[in-house]
């Protein structure tokens, strides 16, 4: 069985689903009137264990599956692992550099920024960075997310063989 990075993703993603509906059962099924037939909470245990085991498996699948791809990320080699972990962190920098570039954020309760002023006759704190070079900052964070982006786009897309082993989690059945 061939699958890739989206796949693995989107299965995980139904197992979890699957074990979230089971789960909310749970508590209905522990107390029932007489005559209602309700699924007995060792079954729902059951079946969540079995949701439970294929996100862990899927998971570490794709865990290892992250670490044996390499990608290109602006001429830097890194595994698709690393890739998923900096992408975060590179999408709050541009945002910080963004919000720079655009003269800082506006509160709109208020007409001076305080972090600007002290109250000793009105001294006023001079910026550390230029307009200019925080758009440049900008450009540069945004390239780096946006590359980080694309590469773990393209990671994604390679395929692996699983052999039998996985195939259950990627079928429609439970």
């Amino acid at each position: 069985m061939e699958v890739n990075g989206y796949e693995i993703r989107e299965a995980i993603r139904r197992w979890k689903f699957k074990a979230e509906t089971i789960s909310a059962a749970f508590e209905e099924s522990l107390f029932s009137f007489e005559g209602e037939e309700k699924e007995s909470p060792q079954s729902i245990t059951d079946k969540y264990r079995k949701a439970d085991r294929a996100i862990a498996e899927l998971e570490a699948l794709q865990q290892k599956y992250n670490e044996n791809h390499k990608v290109d990320v602006i001429g830097e080699q890194m595994t698709l692992a690393l890739a998923v972990k900096l992408v975060g962190g590179a999408g709050r920098i541009e945002k910080m550099w963004r919000v720079a570039a655009k003269g800082g954020s506006k509160d709109r309760f208020s007409y001076n920024d305080a972090r600007k002023e002290r109250n000793k006759e009105n001294e006023y704190a001079s910026a550390t960075v230029t307009l200019s070079e925080a758009r440049t900052e900008a450009n540069k964070a945004a390239r780096f997310a946006s590359a980080l982006r694309a590469a773990i786009s393209i990671g994604n897309g390679h395929e692996i063989n699983l052999g039998d082993s996985f195939g259950v989690y990627f079928s429609d059945g439970d």
